[in-house]
Formats: C-alpha cells, structure tokens, sequence
C-alpha cells in the first residue's frame, strides 16, 4: 500500500512518469519477501504450519506474527528476528529510485517529508502508514476517520483481508461523496444491531476486475459472476463481516447481525453515500456503508 500511495505522490507531483512508477512497482514486487518464507527458510516453521496460519488469517483480524507467537509456533524474539530480515516498504522503494538514479537518498528523505504532510499524518500516524496500516490508510489517505466509525471499520478491515488474502499492491484514494452512483457489480451485506440497520458495500464498474479478484480468493479459475465468481466474493465477504461482528461487539459500539451478501449486476445509488475507491492491479473497487 505504501509504495503505490508514494509513487502516485511522486507522478502527480511530477517527479515519476507513469510508465517509470509502473516499473518501480513491478521491481519492488519481485524484491519483497513474506515472513512466512522467512520463517520456513530459517527453520522456524515448515509449510504445513505456514498454510495454517493463513488459514488462521482468513478468519481473523490479525496479522500472520500476532498468529503465529500467540498459538506458540515461535516466540516474540523469533518473530522480531525475522522482522529485522525482512526490509520495509519503503526501504525497498527507496533502494530502487536511488540504484536508478531517479533521486538522491536525501531527495527521498525530503519527499517522504512532503507525502507525509500531504496527508496530515502525524509522526506517529507516518509510522503506522510506512508499515501498511489499512487504518492509517483508511483515516489519512481515504480521509475516513472514526468519527464515521461503521464505514472506518468496514473499510480497514476489507482493505487488510485484501492484502492478506487477495494482493498486497493496493492503492486506497481519498473518499468521494456522491449524491448518485451506478455499480455494475454490486454487493451487499444488510446488517442489523443496536436500533440501527446498514448495508455494507462493496462494488465495481468492471467486470475483468471482479472476476479477477474473486479468481486471486478462492485460487481457481473463474469464468462467470453468475457462479464461482458471485460465490467467491460472498465468500470474501463472509470473511470480513465476522471480523466486523467481533471488532463491533469487542469495542461495545454495537451488537450487529450481518447477512450474507447479496449480487446484483447494476445498482444505482440515488442518495448520499461517502464511497471509498482502491485499485488494485486488475482496476477499480468501491466501498460504502449505507
């Protein structure tokens, strides 16, 4: 998330051409190693224990270290170790645009600056965005803070089951307040609790990106959004809304009841809905609490 979010920054500030972001990205990809790749490589864990973790994962709010100490497939100090092997982000981001000389070292340091004041993220807030926190996201680069906290929630815990479960090459964008929408692919989940009653969204224009996304879940072929496709997302959605029903009931904001999520191919929105847009690398993705 970070890298997408930097190097967009840097394109409309005119620093990257688009098709030089496009290669830095597709480099940076290449260079990034899982932590449970690590941890098979150092002996710590095998791949059965890896696969379930990311079982685990698809269930839980969680990253793969809270998982993978908390059940005692290794201790705090084995977890940080591997941590310290495994570079961030923006470091690898930062290696890449020097070794091309698109920037110097201090050059990076003094557009980091400027991204980050962009966004009106604090140092501590800056932190939490250089380690793709979808909550950072959610709150300074969608501009969703926890005073709208159904679509905050929402939005954070979809974003961070994507990275998970779908791709990690996410770029959340700043929310749209829109008086009337169209989606072509549309989903929603109703959900009722504590006097109030919502519907948790999720939608797109293009149908290549929904079959896309719904192929890169449940990691099989997928040919249609009247079959496999329409029941991989429900899936998908399956996943998030328990996370949400716990999330919700944990922080005493609501005990809510969230139910399967329903398809529709076209769905006009003909009233207020702030929508939260993301890319990932098939297109576009649409998030909204009505």
């Amino acid at each position: 998330m970070f890298n997408q979010s930097f190097t967009s920054y840097l394109i409309l500030n005119g620093i990257l051409r688009e098709d030089q972001s496009a290669n830095v990205l597709k480099i940076a990809r290449e260079t990034r190693v899982r932590v449970g790749v690590l941890a098979v490589e150092s002996g710590l864990l095998t791949v059965e224990d890896v696969e379930k973790i990311n079982m685990l994962q698809s269930s839980q709010n969680a990253k793969f270290g809270d998982i993978a100490v908390g059940r005692g497939y290794m201790t705090k100090d084995q977890f940080d170790s591997l941590l310290t092997k495994q570079p961030k982000p923006h470091v690898i981001l930062k290696q890449i645009l020097t070794d091309k000389a698109y920037m110097s070292a201090e050059r990076f340091e003094d557009l980091m600056r400027g991204f980050q004041a962009s966004l009106g993220a604090s140092d501590e807030a800056f932190a939490r965005i250089k380690d793709n926190d979808a909550q950072a996201f959610v709150e300074f680069a969608a501009k969703v803070g926890e005073d709208n906290f159904m679509l905050n929630t929402f939005a954070s815990l979809f974003i961070s089951t994507v990275t998970r479960l779908v791709d990690g090459d996410i770029l959340v964008k700043a929310a749209e307040k829109l008086d009337s929408a169209k989606l072509t692919h549309f989903f929603e989940q109703p959900g009722v609790g504590g006097g109030n009653s919502y519907k948790f969204c999720f939608g797109t224009n293009d149908e290549k990106a929904a079959l896309w996304f719904a192929e890169k879940y449940c990691r099989f072929s997928v040919n249609d959004m009247d079959g496999d496709g329409q029941d991989s997302l429900k899936e998908f959605l399956n996943c998030v809304s328990g996370m949400m029903i716990g999330v919700l009931s944990n922080s005493g904001k609501a005990e809510i009841d969230i139910e399967v999520g329903e398809y529709s191919k076209g769905k006009d929105i003909s009233y207020d809905a702030l929508m939260v847009p993301f890319v990932l690398p098939a297109g576009e993705f649409y998030l909204t609490v009505l």
